[in-house]
C-alpha cells in the first residue's frame, strides 16, 4: 500500500483504502479513463517492473514505485503501457513466481501519466 500511496499523492488521487476478500481487480486508478495497477519493489537502488501476463488483462498501464522500509523512504520510478510490457523479455525466476515480462527502469517512462 506504501506504492499506492506515492502514487496517489504524485497524480493527486486518492487511494481505495477498502479492504475487499477478492481485492482490487489489479486496477488501483484510473487516470484520464486508464486503468492503472501500481507496482512495489523492495529493490530500491536497481527496481524492476515485474507484470504477469494476468495482469495485463486487468489494466491497461502500470506503475512502479521503489520502497526502502529500512530507511524509511520510497520513490516513483515511473510507468509502463501493456503495450510496451508485452515487447518486454519474458522472465521465470524461481518456483515460487510466476513467469512475468520485466523491465528495467531504464525502460519505463519517468513521466507521470
Amino acid at each position: 500500500m506504501v506504492g499506492e500511496a506515492v502514487f496517489g499523492r504524485l497524480v493527486d488521487q486518492k487511494m481505495n483504502t477498502k479492504l475487499l476478500i477478492d481485492g482490487d481487480g489489479k486496477v488501483d486508478f484510473v487516470i484520464d479513463g486508464v486503468k492503472f495497477d501500481v507496482k512495489t519493489t523492495a529493490y530500491f537502488e536497481r527496481p524492476w517492473l515485474r507484470v504477469t501476463p494476468e495482469d495485463l488483462e486487468k489494466a491497461a498501464a502500470f506503475a512502479l514505485v521503489a520502497v526502502d522500509e529500512d530507511r524509511r523512504r520510497a520513490r516513483y520510478c515511473g510507468y509502463a503501457t501493456a503495450a510496451v510490457i508485452r515487447r518486454a523479455e519474458m522472465v521465470h525466476m524461481n518456483e515460487a513466481m510466476p513467469t512475468s515480462y520485466r523491465l528495467r527502469e531504464s525502460q519505463i517512462s519517468r513521466e507521470l501519466p
